[in-house]
Order: structure tokens, then C-alpha cells, then sequence
């Protein structure tokens, strides 16, 4: 979305897992109607089968279904993966402006030019908030709280804690803000983690 494309449908990650998986275990493969396979030999690369555990990054039922045929994991923004309300999970404006501020960031991406707000949503993506962002991040934190790991350093090995029972094994922080070596100390140190 990044790059201003949609998201590639689960079919389609799936038939590229299966071909990645045949090619990593040493097999000939088919990829968009041409026979493929890692042409390297013996010395010049890794020796086949390479065992390597893919994460699916899923957070719906047909994305946690190809993890669950063809993954050695799942990656998730949200924790736990929670149902979404309907009008939530049919996506377009209506999902957008049932959010806090919702409508309001809606119609200040939509003042950009079609071809162009990919950029506007996506800048300082995981760093800070952009111009679009900033009015609206006091509304989501309850929101962003519910399926995020955040709270007083009280509260995270809580949290943490809760996850391990639900299933998570490991955990992916991605600090934001002007100071990331601070924000990576101080979860640290709530997480119980020694640096």
C-alpha cells in the first residue's frame, strides 16, 4: 500500500508461498507459467533444503488460513487478532470514518490527488505522526490501546503476560518518536528485559 498498490490477494500469497517453499527444498517450481529452481551450485549458496520458518503477516481469517496451511507463524499488528465490528470489516470510507476522527483524516487524504495519497497516508509511516496523523492521535489511543502493546511500565509485563497465555511467543517492538534509543531502553526495562 506503501507503494500505492493493493494488497495482493491470499490466493496469490499462497501460490507464492508453495513455489518459495519448492524452490527452498531444493525443487523445480512453477511461477506465473515458467518453470523456475535456484540455479547456484554446490559452494555458491546455501545447500538445499534450506529450512527457514516464514511469518505470515495475517490479521483476517483467510490470512490466518494460508498461515496456518503453509506458515511457520504469524506476524500480527494486532494483538490478539480481534473480530472486527462489520461495518468495520467491509472497509471503504464508511470503516475509515467509523473510527475516532475518522472522517475528519479521510477528507484531509482525500484533498490529495488519487495517484498521491499513498505518500500522504504512508509518510513518516512507524517514525511520527504525519500532518494528517497529528490532530487525530489523541482519539485513537484508547482505540490503538486495545489491540496494541502499550501502557504505563506498569502495566506491559501485565500485558506481556496475557499475550504468553493467549499463545504469543515472541514479541516485535517498533519504537517511534525523535528519540528511539530511549523508547527502546525504557521497553526494555518494562518488559524486563536486561540491555
Amino acid at each position: 500500500m506503501a507503494l500505492g498498490e493493493r494488497p495482493m490477494s491470499w490466493r496469490k500469497v499462497a501460490e507464492y508461498l508453495r513455489c518459495l517453499k519448492a524452490l527452498l527444498a531444493g525443487e523445480t517450481a512453477e511461477w506465473e507459467g515458467a518453470k523456475i529452481c535456484m540455479l547456484h551450485p554446490p559452494g555458491f549458496g546455501a545447500q538445499r533444503p534450506i529450512d527457514v520458518p516464514i511469518l505470515i503477516g495475517a490479521d483476517s481469517p483467510k490470512g490466518l488460513a494460508v498461515a496456518a496451511e503453509l506458515g511457520g507463524g504469524v506476524f500480527s499488528a494486532a494483538i490478539p487478532q480481534l473480530p472486527l465490528p462489520r461495518h468495520v470489516r467491509a472497509g471503504g470510507a464508511a470503516a475509515v470514518d467509523a473510527l475516532p476522527g475518522g472522517q475528519s483524516w479521510r477528507e484531509a487524504i482525500e484533498a490529495y490527488p488519487e495517484g498521491e495519497r499513498h505518500l500522504a497516508i504512508h509518510a513518516g509511516h512507524l517514525v511520527k505522526a504525519n500532518p494528517r496523523d497529528e490532530p487525530h492521535v489523541a482519539e485513537l489511543i484508547p482505540f490503538v490501546s486495545s489491540m496494541a502493546l502499550t501502557g504505563t511500565a506498569e502495566q506491559i509485563p501485565e500485558k506481556i503476560a496475557g499475550l504468553a497465555a493467549l499463545g504469543v511467543t515472541e514479541i516485535v517492538y517498533q519504537p517511534a518518536g525523535s528519540d528511539i534509543e530511549r523508547e527502546l531502553r525504557v521497553f526494555a526495562s518494562a518488559a524486563g528485559v536486561e540491555v
